[in-house]
């Protein structure tokens, strides 16, 4: 930043006070800060003021520009050395912008912020800038000033392509603080980084932002962000949840030494947290608690601070972790864990030169295309993976010729390993242990079909429920692992992905404790990975009762949902649940096959050794 530019606040940024001031000079200003903190408030000029906005003339109807009414209740507030101007619950139609002087607060009606609805407590109804990204903010906040319980609402915003406007709001300023408001559709929702804002408080903050979350730069001094949480809420329409998995960002951090988040959460954007250098050098944050879910990229880390890094812990990572090859800090993740997502193919991917490492982790639900990818790829750099888990029976771990050394150490495989060592550096495993898939046992069946001709035949054509289904249809036919098998196929015929549920046994059969539910599938091609078989229970009016007990899993810890993907093309591969952990003193009424995709491809898959029983 150009010198000429400094204003009071960065010069008072953490680094620089201390180097001017010294430990006793900063001791000696904090103390006149807190006894001025402590004086009582001036009688009719003090900081804890109150204005209404309705007393300089808002309407809050909706229609009338009230944008010189608050602007006017602000200037006064600032006139008086500060204060709270209050917006009672309405909705306030704003064609311009406003500007936030030092230690004004802009407050409404709300406390926490609620669902999404723009009929309900203090909104503001933003029109100003549309089609200009990079125009005036909605509103700008200066230094100690706050925003909170308010509602923003764009009513021109219309979907499901977004129309662009500037930030909603933008800080100028240390000790900067939002708390308790919703965003309902800001193109960009906060930007604390174009100018320092350093001390940076922000809480309870919820939005659908369509193109930027939280733009957070040139913080010299620490920022804190906890329980913001950026959510679709706004559009459910298919082709805007398309764009905002191409195009947008959640959390974006540049320069900022130490950064603080916590509780904070994303679901369905291009990237959920992004770590880069935006022209002032990049940054260490530490987050705790915070997640992206079913987002392409989970986290991408293209620069962090070499000395200091990102550090997650308990973080919730549903896509794929990038770590690009430009960065050199250290990334770390303590008791996390990584899921794939729709079409995720590993659930990390390592480069740069920094050390990235696990520790108490475990991945999961990679490979959704079934194209061999590991749960974890190291190109280069430094790998740390201790105390971790790998669920699922696939390849784990890549270590590329780059990797200059890894350490995998007491860490669990399901299954048997699989890990490609292909690095020319060093490399170090202590104290792994897997998990062999035994031998399925010998089951006391009370219930047995491979679809031989001695054997229960299936009903065909009995349609238990469809949506979009297309053209589906069972047969049996050789193909099976000995013999015959039972085939599903299909091809949706409309745009919409389709789902049917074929009930092919009637049955009469107690869940016990010990009750095995054990299948053998093939499928033919990536669409059929979400076929599988499903049960009913008494009692049931609705198919997929199996499916609806949310923690019944199979031995790999896979959903068995029919929609959770399944199986590899062209092999056989076994399913089996231990059903009684979950099912126990119920009846099973029905066996149902089923296709429950995401997709609009054809697909095949086969079924055999249908088994219901308790092991020997």
């Amino acid at each position: 930043m150009d010198t000429n530019d400094e204003t009071p606040d960065t010069a008072l940024s953490r680094k620089r006070f201390l180097q001017r001031a010294g430990v006793a000079g900063a001791g000696l200003a904090l103390g006149g800060a807190l006894n001025r903190a402590d004086a009582a408030p001036r009688d009719d000029q003090g900081v804890f003021d109150s204005l209404n906005v309705r007393d300089f003339g808002a309407r809050g109807d909706g229609v009338t520009d009230d944008t010189r009414a608050f602007q006017s209740a602000i200037h006064e507030a600032e006139k008086r050395g500060g204060g709270t101007v209050l917006v009672p619950q309405n909705r306030y139609f704003l064609a311009g912008h406003l500007d936030l002087p030092a230690h004004v607060t802009l407050r409404g009606a709300g406390e926490i912020p609620d669902v999404p609805d723009d009929n309900w407590g203090s909104v503001l109804l933003a029109v100003a800038g549309e089609g200009e990204a990079d125009g005036t903010p909605f509103i700008t906040m200066n230094r100690a000033s706050v925003l909170r319980g308010l509602t923003i609402f764009y009513p021109r915003q219309k979907g499901p392509i977004p129309l662009a406007y500037p930030w909603t709001v933008r800080g100028r300023g240390d000790n900067i603080s939002i708390r308790d408001c919703l965003f309902i559709n800001p193109y960009q929702a906060v930007d604390f980084g174009t100018y320092p804002c350093g001390r940076h408080f922000i809480e309870n903050l919820y939005a659908h932002a369509l193109y930027r979350g939280l733009f957070v730069d040139q913080c010299l001094d620490i920022g804190r962000v906890t329980n913001v949480h950026f959510w679709p809420f706004w559009s459910q329409d298919e082709q805007h949840f398309a764009y905002l998995r191409e195009n947008a960002i959640a959390f974006q951090f540049g320069r900022t030494d130490w950064q603080y988040l916590s509780g904070c959460f994303s679901i369905f954007y291009k990237i959920g947290y992004h770590f880069a250098d935006f022209g002032h050098g990049p940054g260490n944050v530490l987050l705790t608690n915070c997640g992206a879910d079913i987002g392409t990229v989970t986290a991408q880390v293209d620069a962090t601070q070499s000395h200091a890094g990102v550090s997650f812990v308990n973080a919730q990572m549903n896509g794929t972790l990038q770590v690009a090859p430009s960065n050199q800090g250290p990334v770390k993740f303590t008791a996390s864990s990584f899921y794939g997502s729709g079409k995720t193919d590993s659930n990390a991917i390592l480069a740069g030169s920094g050390r990235v490492s696990f520790d108490n982790c475990h991945f999961t639900w990679w490979d959704q295309n079934n194209n061999d990818s590991p749960a974890l790829r190291a190109q280069s750099g430094t790998l740390g993976l201790s105390n971790c888990e790998f669920f699922g029976a696939k390849n784990h771990i890549v270590l590329e010729k780059e990797v200059r050394n890894a350490a995998i150490i007491g860490t669990h495989f399901r299954g048997a390993p699989r890990i490609s060592n292909q690095s020319e550096g060093r490399v170090q495993f202590i104290g792994n242990t897997d998990t062999v898939p035994a031998p399925p046992a010998k089951l006391k069946r009370r219930f047995y079909s491979g679809f031989e001709a001695n054997q229960p035949q299936p009903l065909l054509s009995r349609v238990e429920a469809s949506a979009h289904p297309g053209a589906y249809a069972l047969r049996i036919a050789k193909g099976g692992r000995q013999g015959n098998a039972l085939f599903l196929h299909g091809e949706p015929t409309g745009a919409k992905p389709g789902t049917a549920y074929f009930r092919i046994f009637e049955v009469e059969i107690p869940v016990r404790a010990a009750t095995i539910f054990r299948y053998w599938i093939r499928i033919d091609d990536l669409e059929a990975r979400f076929c599988g078989l499903d049960l009913l229970f008494d009692g049931e009016r609705e198919p997929g009762a199996l499916r609806d007990i949310t923690f019944a899993r199979d031995l790999q810890e896979q959903r068995m949902h029919p929609a959770y993907p399944r199986g590899e093309i062209g092999k056989w591969v076994r399913i089996e649940s231990p059903i009684g952990k979950w099912a126990a003193n119920r009846n099973i009424t029905a066996i149902l096959a089923a296709h429950d995709g995401d997709g609009t491809a054809p697909f095949q898959a086969a079924f055999d050794d249908i088994e219901i029983g308790e092991a020997r």
